[in-house]
């Protein structure tokens, strides 16, 4: 008693009020401090012009990327979740991997897809990286991937969204000022519209990675899709050592969805067939031609799955848009799951040749920021958006990052 008379006498009854208050402050406010990172500029010697600070490249909004939440990379796991590297976010890059390689320095970039040269100024669709649940992507680096397919070849078969992975990944190995490397690449333009192909030969590191175009996978000729034969390219990679399929994009064309006399099966042409019946036709095809014809002790085979569009206002022949996206989609109403996707998923569930799934889906369907949209060629193009394909540097090469770490943790991955 004699003591808080004393403390009392001392401090008066106010002071001890408001001393208390102020403790309790101090103390929240260094329970509830947490670091973030200071915002990431990409380094001023990475490309001449335009200027790169992400706050000044940005237009027509002054919003940045760093500053939607879900794209902060800030959140930790107490418990660590088992890894799916399909499913996961895009976040801001540290500024080690992201750009992949230098806007319009890559010489093996077709001009539709090299959005900086057509006059795309904004870059930040070349600053985000794709964070699976639980884990991280390997980093793909030329080393790595040089020395895994020494004296192999690497086939991408399908459509332009193939020959958009095919392009994306040829930057990848060769984003290396250190080391020049010799690369041999046929691409003559008139052997490519006869036949479809690319290669590019890798002499100092003995590996080959080719295109092969061919939309339906199956064979077309004479205006007609034959389902029940494979194309006559097949024969172009049937001994490859890696093989990565792609066919969905050319089954939602306008001229397919008509489905009129377009569809044949031996001498019998359907009068009217939907596209998903006939996808599920060609994949039985391909499936059979996989399983009698890829020895699966040599040859690991993959399929990738549909890349999203992201038309507004129309489809790409009706005045459909995307120019001004300059930010990705954070919160999808779907996870994205399609149609055609379903089909595919089910054909691959009944092959006895092990196929590996590079489902690109659900991360693909967040970049509406990422197409070429008005900037898809030589020059601005207002005419015909490209809402479907990818600018490069950009999110194929997230999908071949996908690729590399399916590759390196053969028999880890489901």
């Amino acid at each position: 008693m004699e003591f808080s008379k004393a403390i009392f006498q001392v401090f008066d009854l106010k002071t001890v009020i408001y001393g208390v208050i102020l403790l309790f402050i101090v103390i929240d406010v260094f329970s509830s401090t947490s670091i973030t990172k200071a915002p990431v500029t990409i380094p001023s010697n990475t490309i001449s012009s335009p200027p790169l600070s992400l706050a000044i490249i940005l237009k027509p909004s002054n919003t940045s990327i760093f500053s939607i939440p879900n794209l902060k990379n800030t959140t930790s796991f107490r418990k660590r979740p088992i890894c799916d590297i399909f499913q996961g976010r895009w976040v801001v890059d540290d500024g080690r991997s992201r750009p992949s390689y230098r806007p319009g320095e890559c010489p093996f970039i077709h001009f539709n897809f090299d959005c900086f040269k057509s006059g795309r100024m904004d870059l930040n669709y070349t600053m985000l990286r794709w964070k699976p649940n639980g884990c991280s992507l390997r980093r793909l680096t030329r080393h790595k991937m040089a020395k895994f397919l020494r004296g192999k070849r690497l086939a991408f078969v399908g459509d332009s969204l193939s020959r958009n992975e095919y392009q994306s990944f040829l930057c990848l190995l060769t984003n290396d000022a250190g080391k020049k490397k010799k690369v041999l690449v046929v691409r003559k333009t008139k052997v490519f519209e006869k036949f479809g192909f690319e290669s590019a030969n890798f002499p100092d590191d003995n590996f080959t990675i080719d295109f092969i175009q061919t939309p339906f996978l199956v064979q077309k000729f004479e205006g007609k899709v034959q389902l029940d034969v494979m194309a006559k390219v097949s024969e172009d990679y049937k001994n490859a050592d890696i093989i990565v399929f792609n066919s969905a994009h050319w089954w939602r064309h306008r001229i397919t969805n008509h489905g009129n006399n377009f569809y044949q099966i031996g001498k019998h042409v359907y009068k009217h067939l939907t596209p998903k019946m006939a996808f599920k036709k060609s994949l039985r095809t391909w499936s059979k031609w996989v399983d009698a014809n890829i020895n699966a002790t040599r040859t690991q085979v993959f399929f990738r799955s549909f890349s999203p569009v992201h038309y507004s206002g129309g489809q790409w022949n009706s005045g459909g848009n995307c120019r001004g996206e300059n930010f990705p989609i954070t919160k999808l109403k779907k996870r994205g799951k399609f149609e055609l996707q379903e089909t595919l998923e089910t054909a691959l569930r009944k092959m006895s040749t092990p196929v590996r799934y590079l489902n690109v889906t659900t991360m693909s369907n967040y970049r509406k920021d990422a197409h070429p949209s008005i900037f898809r060629g030589k020059t601005i193009n207002e005419t015909i958006q490209d809402c479907s394909h990818w600018c490069l540097p950009g999110v194929p090469d997230s999908w071949n990052e996908l690729l590399f770490t399916m590759l390196m943790d053969h028999g880890q991955q489901k």
